[in-house]
């Protein structure tokens, strides 16, 4: 399964505000699920900045980070 935008709206103001990241910059773009299991899966933790909002994302679209632990470097 390949991740992508489940839906057609458009990337909120604030959104770019702070990312950068427009429709445009995404459009015809998809994560590949092999590439991210692959890049993942010798990782003992996952650290990410507000780690509970991060992986709820990723263990809904790439199941392999619900066996990862996970760490945060905003708590």
């Amino acid at each position: 399964m390949s991740s992508h935008r489940s839906t057609n709206r458009p990337i909120p103001p604030e959104v770019i505000a702070l990312t950068g990241i427009t429709d445009e910059v995404v459009a015809g773009q998809r994560i590949d699920e092999a590439t991210v299991s692959s890049f993942t899966d010798d990782a003992v933790i996952v650290i990410a900045h507000n780690a509970s909002f991060d992986r709820k994302f990723a263990e809904r679209y790439w199941p392999i980070f619900q066996r990862k632990a996970w760490g945060c470097s905003a708590t």
